[in-house]
């Protein structure tokens, strides 16, 4: 099965359109639709299309109500902590079939779990994975907002960071491990990037980086020296403006991913 890919920003020379990216997300029909109203109708109806072609057609899930529930529930979910009892209890499936509804997201390429970076010395970290969706624009349509609402942009910016270090990797045919770290003391860091043999750390805010936002990247690099680089990405941060404090780079995602070559 070929791997779901949104357009990436190289490939429109980063000019990326970032407003339309958080609300449509990159998938090409979407991205490159003018009429918003075309837009919304195309993922809107993307969930009721995959339920009925890739769950009900291939048999994938006998429970179609139920995975369902169980699908808008994870939309609502996507960016945090996995928590299977939490999300089968609000889905009002059973826990095994929420384990076995998630292998179907991840089979089907329509999410995948990103498991936390557990090679840090001395690190206490918690093991729960947390759940993306491969595209915004496709988490949008499943939770029938399109709104980039104040209370919703940093998990949407969170999101797409995600979706074009992979969009990215894949259309240059590099392996890429993406995974996030957290200590039980409530330090984390939002992506941990495996590319080219080197570890990036990556924190991704909605506004403009502050000092207090760079306290998981220095504990990071406490406890994991032989990350290649820090790096605070801040939706608000001027494009082709980088700062470097504490050794760490700050700057804009179109930066974040050139200094990555991605």
């Amino acid at each position: 099965m070929f791997e779901l890919a949104g357009l990436c920003a190289r490939e429109l020379d980063y000019h990326l359109d970032l407003n339309k990216a958080l609300a449509f997300g990159t998938l090409p029909e979407p991205y490159l639709e003018s009429n918003r109203a075309d837009c919304a109708k195309l993922l809107r109806t993307y969930s009721a299309t995959y339920l009925k072609e890739e769950i009900q057609a291939e048999a994938l899930a006998r429970c179609i109500p139920g995975f369902a529930r169980f699908l808008s529930t994870a939309a609502e979910l996507s960016g945090q902590i996995c928590d299977f009892s939490k999300i089968a209890t609000k889905s009002k499936v059973s826990r095994s079939s929420c384990i076995r509804f998630m292998e179907i997201l991840e089979d089907t390429l329509i999410a995948q779990r990103v498991t936390v970076f557990d090679r840090a010395e001395e690190a206490d970290v918690i093991r729960h994975p947390k759940l993306y969706f491969f595209d915004a624009g496709v988490l949008n349509g499943l939770l029938g907002s399109f709104e980039i609402s104040q209370d919703r942009m940093g998990a949407l910016f969170e999101h797409f960071i995600y979706s074009q270090l992979r969009n990215s990797a894949l259309a240059l045919d590099e392996p890429i491990e993406i995974q996030y770290f957290r200590t039980r003391h409530g330090l984390e860091v939002d992506f941990i990037v495996k590319l080219r043999g080197k570890i990036w750390a990556i924190e991704v805010k909605s506004g403009e980086i502050q000092q207090g936002d760079l306290d998981g990247l220095l504990a990071f690099r406490k406890y994991y020296p032989k990350v290649h680089r820090c790096i605070a990405v801040g939706m608000r941060e001027v494009k082709n403006r980088n700062r470097s404090q504490n050794g760490i780079l700050i700057c804009s995602w179109e930066n974040m991913l050139q200094a990555m070559d991605l």
